[in-house]
């Protein structure tokens, strides 16, 4: 991979993707309508959001599962509160026909009413007075008892206690009927079927139950015996609880027996349930009715055409949940309370340190440099406002620093050039060194001290731009020296045709690109490797290469390879060919996977005049 002149062709794509200075960074307009409001209401919704929507949920959770549970209990208590009422209102009712059934079928009955028939005035008075003995008997021990009576098939009344009911409809009501056992005629109101009926008698519901007289022997019906319950006592069976409505209907819908607030609402309620089928058993529904939704357990009465009905409102069910609900409201609220002053303090320890630092960062900004926040607290906000005060006492500092700079300014210019004046003082203490190390028989400190002094001797060159590729070759020879002694793996070599040494060449353009090969090709891998310099003629141009077989570099680091290198690094020697040679010089980075780095430099030819001198080719002096 090649990289031309990579400082000033080859400069990373950062640019394109990043924010430049100045631009305005955009947000969401959510985010930016947000932040249009101050950091402590922020914060403080923030807060509150957090701490309440949690207990909202919970409250909103504990309610509704609350609720499931009073509705599931409620419908099984009542399910069997039904099935409690429908046995003990099956045992009433099917007492009535049972004695019908009892009473029509003795013998002894029936042979008073084949001899009724057959009887005189006299006679027959006397029978009705022993059948009326016989109903006193079975009446005695029913409960609801209202009226019995003894009829004849043509419908005239044979014994009756205490009053006979019997009129024409009723009578061709019983007498169409095809069942052969006692069986249940109707409901009707107690004052239609005896107007004499007293005043506080005559609104009371009664069912009738009739059964054929049936005289066996003959084959021969005999008349039928009516009986009449009064419905009050179905009531009494009821249950006196506040808010549940209790029904005994028909199939019709006509209503037996009822307890509730409002008779009208059971009487529709009875006939809303008679547009369904009757079930089996008993089942739990909801049904909206009078302008509320209503729990409703409905189901046969065994043994008997009636049906039992319980109407809940739901509101009855839930009143303690209300009340439940508005304690844990309650609680919530206090909840809520206390958090709002939790996240006020809270959003205050945050906003008031904010603000504090704010205002100080305002004046420190216009040139008040005493400024200080003097936050004692240790959390972050304390830090920051700590780390702030540093930096402003710092600040200061730098300041008084950068003025007493400014005033030894031309004192430290005069002495950096003073110290330029006399360099040979320099080299004389070197030469000093060098002959001290003789005197010793250090040869290695003789070597290094000489190739120092060598090193700065060519650096400076007496102030000189220039020199000639000899030279150049020289001072990287004696840098090469220094370095063998720091480390001993790393090997070097030269190679240059001798026309080419007195080429003139900028100075210190090879040194640093030496430096370079070692600091980031051979160091990283422990200093082993070597490092190879080799000029050539290119057309009318010099070209020198140093390449190493060290780590190599990927291209993606190269800015910051270039960023870190030294003084007089890759930078620097564009910038200074740049300048000499105005942008007809070419600087070149080889990356050779697996190989290492070849970094290149091609100057113009100039002119060469001076003589070359002997410069080694092969590998330095004291090869290991």
């Amino acid at each position: 991979m090649v990289y031309q002149d990579a400082e000033k062709h080859d400069r990373p794509p950062a640019v394109k993707h990043r924010r430049k200075r100045g631009d305005r960074f955009v947000m969401h307009p959510l985010l930016t309508n947000l932040r249009r409001l101050k950091l402590g209401i922020r914060l403080l919704s923030g807060f509150l959001l957090v701490a309440l929507l949690p207990t909202i949920v919970l409250c909103g959770i504990t309610y509704v599962g609350a609720r499931e549970q009073i509705l599931l209990g409620e419908e099984r208590s009542s399910l069997r509160m039904a099935q409690y009422l429908s046995s003990e209102l099956s045992a009433l009712l099917r007492s009535y026909p049972a004695t019908l059934n009892t009473f029509a079928s003795d013998m002894a009955v029936i042979r008073l009413i084949r001899n009724y028939r057959k009887a005189d005035a006299l006679e027959a008075k006397a029978l009705q007075y022993e059948l009326m003995g016989r109903l006193i008997s079975e009446a005695s021990s029913m409960r609801g008892f209202m009226s019995m009576e003894i009829i004849t098939d043509e419908g005239d009344s044979i014994s009756k206690l205490p009053f006979s009911i019997m009129h024409d409809e009723l009578f061709q009501r019983i007498s169409k009927s095809e069942d052969k056992f006692a069986f249940w005629v109707g409901q009707y109101r107690w004052g239609d079927l005896y107007p004499a009926a007293s005043i506080s008698q005559r609104d009371k519901t009664v069912a009738l139950a009739a059964r054929r007289i049936i005289d066996y022997a003959n084959v021969k019906l005999m008349g039928y015996i009516l009986i009449a319950l009064d419905c009050t006592e179905l009531e009494h069976l009821l249950p006196r609880d506040l808010g549940t409505r209790f029904v005994v209907s028909d199939a019709q819908g006509a209503v037996l027996a009822a307890l509730g607030e409002d008779a009208s609402v059971s009487v529709q309620l009875a006939s809303d349930l008679s547009m369904r089928q009757m079930s089996d058993a008993l089942e739990s529904s909801t049904l909206q009715h009078a302008g509320e939704n209503h729990l409703i357990i409905t189901g046969p009465i065994p043994y008997s055409p009636y049906r039992l009905t319980l109407a809940i409102p739901y509101s009855h069910m839930l009143s303690g949940l209300g009340a439940m609900f508005r304690l844990v409201l309650f609680v919530a609220l206090c909840i809520a309370l206390l958090m709002f002053a939790i996240a006020f303090c809270l959003t205050r320890s945050i906003t008031v340190p904010v603000s504090r630092l704010s205002s100080a960062v305002r004046r420190f900004g216009d040139g008040d440099f005493q400024t200080r926040v003097g936050d004692s607290a240790t959390d972050e906000i304390g830090l920051l406002c700590n780390d702030f005060d540093e930096m402003a006492s710092r600040v200061l500092q730098l300041t008084e620093q950068l003025y007493e700079a400014q005033k030894k300014e031309k004192d430290a210019v005069y002495t950096a050039l003073q110290a330029q004046i006399n360099p040979h003082f320099l080299y004389n203490t070197l030469d000093m060194i060098s002959w001290m190390g003789y005197g010793t028989s250090n040869h290695d400190i003789c070597r290094v001290v000489e190739s120092l002094s060598d090193f700065f001797r060519l650096s400076l060159n007496k102030g000189e731009e220039s020199f000639t590729l000899q030279d150049e070759l020289h001072h990287v020879k004696s840098y090469i020296i220094i370095q063998e002694y720091r480390m001993r793996d790393i090997h070097f070599q030269i190679i240059a045709p001798e026309p080419l040494l007195s080429i003139p060449v900028p100075k210190l353009i090879v040194q640093p690109l030496v430096e370079n090969a070692i600091q980031h090709g051979l160091k990283p891998r422990g200093g082993q490797g070597s490092i190879t310099i080799r000029c050539c003629k290119v057309n009318d141009c010099l070209q020198i290469s140093v390449h190493d077989d060290g780590v190599g570099f990927d291209a993606s680091h190269l800015p910051e390879r270039l960023a870190k290198s030294s003084g007089y690094g890759i930078r620097n020697i564009r910038e200074r060919l740049s300048i000499l040679y105005g942008g007809k010089e070419q600087l070149t980075l080889l990356h050779h996977p697996g190989s290492g780095t070849e970094a290149i430099v091609q100057i113009p030819i100039l002119h060469t005049a001076m003589e070359p001198k002997e410069v080694p080719t092969d590998e330095n002096p004291d090869s290991r």
